[in-house]
Parts: structure tokens; C-alpha cells; sequence
């Protein structure tokens, strides 16, 4: 599904009262909310609800761990009412069940494992394998089908003693290319939004869908994007005219600045004359080049279209 099309869901649900509200980057429930109120709510489900009072039976409620960001204005997105899956549409559905999965496992304890590692050497080689199982799924029980932990959990069929020598049974030797990697996939290229602090969490899904309506890019289903032939003109001739605008810097540097007048630790007009400088200064160079990014393009969209 789409972020975009997942954000207007989101918003739904929140006009709605059935979760809450969903434009937020906080990471921190205040101390003064009662979350086990909430949890108790979604006791009532058919789906969840034996978790959910697991976690306040047994005492399996845990404080969710803090993040590091902090609106000040709303708490992070958690479910406020339950609902069975009836009531919703199919996509409605999977937005609430992972803003309710997703707020139930924080409410619960780390998962435990234990893990093997074995070192072989044979000869001049080292083979190195590693096993995994899941000793207390924990929050794992409702949200598993987002950690790799229970598609790693295997184990070995033997027990290794450390200097212990052991027959080959068989050695095979394979030859191989290395493939080239996948396309970038939208959780993949949000989270490389979110590392270079291209957009908030509430913007992101919008930037997304702007460079799919301009054609820079296109959908490759099922959540994949390609470059398509004009937008890596685009990024090819502004890049060779003027590196910083194909960069995450520049917006990286103004969202910063924007998040420090909101703190109150920057002067907004002295940021808004420095943000202004930096653009007027990228537009001058721009403008000095635009006969050779128009030669790029014409290279490039002729090359790629005939």
C-alpha cells in the first residue's frame, strides 16, 4: 500500500476517534498517560485481546522504551478504541492492526534468544555459520510478522564442542555471479528519507508522491521504485551543474534549521536569510549552466528514447 494512500487511512481512523492522531514524530509517551487503560481497551479484541491481557495479568506490561523525538504536541500514534475486523475495509483493517500491534509490542518485554556460532576451519579456509532460536517470543506473539527474529529462529542439528574435529561428509565447489540489488522499496527508501532528514513523518509520504506525478519515477509492483528516463536526465544534469541540490544535504540543513526555531534555539530570521543565501547561491550556478544541463538532457532523452 502506498504511504500516501496509508497516511489518508490513518487520518480516517483519527476523525474517527479510532486511533490517534497519526502527523506526529514523537517517541515518547508522557509519563502521565495511562497506557494500561489502553491496553485494556483492546482486550475486547478477537485478535489480540488474549496479549493484551497477558501483558496486564501476568504482568507483562513494560514502559515503552523513549525515542529521541518529541513534537511536544501530540503522543505517538496508538489505538483508542477496538474494533473487530468487520467493521473496517480491508486496507482500514491493516493500518489498524499494525498502529495496534505496533503499540501493544511496545507495551511488552524484549524477545529472548540464544544464538550459536561456529567457526570451522578446514585447511586454509574458515566457514563461519550462525543459528538462532527463540527462547521468550515475548512481544513477538502479536508482532512478528515485522522482525526477522522468527524467520531466523533455526537451529543446529548438532551440538559443536569448541576444539572438537569433525569428518566432512561432502564438499562441493559452486560457481556464481553476484546479481545486481533490488530495486529500493518504499519502507527502504523512507527510512533513507528518515536518516538524512529528507521530510518529517508526517511530509515524507507526500514528497514520494510528488516525484511520481512529476514522472520521475515509477511504481514497480508491488512497493518498488524505478528512475524513469526523464528523471535520471534531471538528476544527471543538475548534478553535474550543481552537486548540492541532487544532495540530501541542503534539505537536511533546512529541515534541522526549522526543528531548531521550533525549539527555540534558532533566530527565525537569521535562518531564513541563511536558507535564502544558500538557494540564491545553488539558483546563480543553476542558471550559469542551464545550455549544458538542456545539452544533458537532450543526450540523455534521445539516447533513451530511440
Amino acid at each position: 500500500m502506498p504511504s500516501h494512500q496509508i497516511m489518508q487511512i490513518a487520518e480516517s481512523l483519527y476523525n474517527r476517534g479510532i486511533i490517534s492522531y497519526p502527523r506526529t514524530e514523537t517517541e515518547i509517551f508522557n509519563e502521565t498517560m495511562d497506557l494500561k487503560s489502553l491496553v485494556q481497551v483492546q482486550m475486547s479484541s478477537p485478535e489480540w485481546g488474549q496479549f493484551a491481557a497477558k501483558l496486564l495479568h501476568n504482568d507483562g506490561f513494560e514502559w515503552p522504551r523513549s525515542g529521541s523525538r518529541n513534537d511536544q504536541a501530540h503522543p505517538p500514534i496508538h489505538p483508542v478504541r477496538a474494533l473487530s475486523k468487520s467493521e473496517l475495509n480491508d486496507d482500514e483493517w491493516k493500518v489498524y492492526k499494525s498502529v495496534c500491534t505496533h503499540f501493544l509490542a511496545a507495551c511488552s518485554a524484549d524477545a529472548k534468544g540464544e544464538t550459536t556460532d561456529v567457526d570451522i576451519h578446514m585447511g586454509e579456509e574458515l566457514f563461519h555459520k550462525s543459528g538462532l532460536v527463540v527462547t521468550d517470543p515475548c512481544f513477538l506473539e502479536v508482532y512478528r510478522e515485522f522482525d526477522n527474529w522468527e524467520r531466523r529462529n533455526d537451529s543446529f542439528p548438532a551440538v559443536f564442542e569448541e576444539g572438537e574435529s569433525i569428518p566432512a561428509s561432502g564438499l562441493e565447489l559452486n560457481q556464481g555471479r553476484t546479481t545486481a540489488p533490488n530495486l529500493l522499496t518504499e519502507t527502504e527508501l523512507i527510512s533513507l528519507m528518515d536518516k538524512h532528514q529528507i521530510g518529517t513523518d508526517a511530509t515524507m509520504h507526500e514528497h514520494i508522491r510528488t516525484v511520481q506525478t512529476r514522472q520521475y519515477v515509477e511504481r514497480v509492483p508491488p512497493s518498488s521504485f524505478r528512475p524513469t528516463v526523464l528523471g535520471t536526465a534531471l538528476y544527471v544534469g543538475i548534478s553535474r551543474a550543481c552537486p548540492e541540490l541532487t544532495s540530501p544535504q541542503l534539505r537536511a540543513n533546512t529541515e534541522r534549521s526549522i526543528a531548531a526555531i521550533a525549539d527555540g534555539t534558532l533566530n527565525p530570521m537569521d535562518c531564513t536569510q541563511d536558507i535564502i543565501r544558500s538557494y540564491v547561491a545553488s539558483y546563480e550556478r543553476l542558471g550559469a549552466s542551464l545550455i549544458d544541463i538542456e545539452n544533458c538532457l537532450s543526450q540523455w532523452l534521445n539516447v533513451r528514447t530511440n
